[in-house]
């Protein structure tokens, strides 16, 4: 295995190996964008529930309906893990494809 193929600088494929530690997942690019994004939207929400919450201590309405600003974060938190279990799966696809591969190889030689 390579330290390109498992997408790790070359030292650390090495001390992974050596000390019998679990290689890091690796993420498509696609999914790690999508991921950074849905990051960005929680972050938003965050700041517009400090912000609700700074409008009631001041006494003022807050900006925001809570109880949709909290179904917005709960959809977000939701969606995020679901994009984990994907990135999981996509994972398990890529291997069995790779064995896949290798038996459909061993069988024409």
């Amino acid at each position: 295995m390579k330290a390109r193929d498992a997408g790790v600088p070359q030292s650390v494929l090495i001390r992974r190996l050596t000390l019998g530690k679990p290689l890091p997942k690796r993420i498509s690019k696609v999914s790690l964008k999508t991921y950074q994004e849905l990051s960005r939207i929680g972050n938003n929400l965050n700041q517009l529930t400090k912000a609700s919450n700074a409008a009631i201590k001041m006494g003022y309405p807050p900006p925001v309906d809570s109880q949709i600003l909290n179904e917005l974060l709960d959809a977000v938190n939701h969606v995020g893990r679901q994009l984990t279990e994907l990135i999981d799966c996509d994972d398990d696809s890529e291997e069995l494809e790779e064995e896949s591969a290798d038996d459909w190889e061993a069988e024409e030689g």
